[in-house]
């Protein structure tokens, strides 16, 4: 199997593998491109570029943005973006610099509910990468309060809206895609079957990131049902966009490791590319 995993995050936000690690595990996997798409920020891309570099295999610089909508947490795919252009790097800071404002309140809440945690531990699984709720989840399974971290995203502990929640800066969908467009770069929707706990997606919001000129959508993503795939590729084809692959790969922190199992032609990859060249 070859084709491309669009969709992987790495240790500059809440992936578990290095960008050299993510390139070399993709290279394993006889991957031919690599889309580095950590939460906020593009800092692992260079050093996934540089590890690439003379070696069978393509990286495309990306990056998971934040948004929100009537809040519930929207993410969105931007490859390709230029933070030296428009307003995004800025926006992108906004971001991060919450993320780390929030992890003191999220372990403030998580200890009177009776958990031995603590910022500090967060802190050290981020690895000096952007601290996000994977980051806690991992503290509470090292604590011995849950078993994996998936079992933290509920509503009695850091599940959206859950006793221990809180929230941080996100963006307008909208707002998101105009601006990685401002900065030269291409804009999917990433894994939209998860909203609201996998309630619809509502249609007025795809139209409004649309007209904002948005170029795709993750149809095929390993957390999508059978039908939500096929819905998801039949939005894409009526609306003329793009519709994507993507493993949301974040290392070992899942079991098992994700990478490769959502993928995307090169045909997809090929595409992306004549969306952004049209941008330019």
């Amino acid at each position: 199997m070859t084709g491309a995993e669009l969709h992987a995050h790495t240790t500059a936000s809440d992936g578990s593998f290095s960008p050299l690690e993510a390139v070399d595990y993709a290279l394993g996997l006889g991957l031919e491109a690599l889309a580095i798409t950590d939460h906020d920020t593009m800092a692992g891309v260079i050093e996934a570029e540089t590890q690439a570099d003379g070696r069978p295999i393509e990286i495309l610089p990306g990056v998971e943005i934040s948004c929100e909508h009537e809040g519930a947490p929207v993410h969105l795919l931007g490859y390709w973006a230029d933070l030296g252009v428009g307003r995004l790097a800025t926006e992108l800071a906004n971001i991060r610099e919450s993320r780390r404002t929030r992890v003191p309140i999220m372990v403030e809440r998580l200890q009177a509910l009776g958990h031995n945690v603590s910022v500090e531990r967060v802190m050290h699984f981020a690895k000096g990468g952007n601290p996000g709720r994977p980051h806690v989840a991992e503290v509470l399974v090292e604590a011995g309060v849950i078993r994996t971290i998936s079992d933290a995203f509920t509503p009695d502990l850091i599940g959206t809206g859950g006793l221990a929640y809180a929230p941080k800066y996100a963006l307008r969908p909208d707002t998101a895609v105009e601006m990685v467009r401002e900065s030269g770069g291409v804009p999917v929707l990433a894994h939209p079957g998860l909203f609201r706990g996998a309630k619809p997606f509502p249609k007025a919001l795809v139209e409004s990131m649309v007209d904002a000129g948005l170029a795709g959508i993750e149809a095929d993503h390993i957390d999508h049902t059978e039908e939500q795939r096929t819905a998801f590729t039949e939005m894409a084809s009526d609306l003329g966009l793009i519709a994507t692959a993507g493993s949301d790969c974040h290392g070992t922190l899942y079991d098992p490791v994700r990478m490769g199992t959502c993928r995307a032609s090169m045909e997809v990859v090929k595409a992306l590319k004549q969306k952004q060249a049209s941008s330019s």
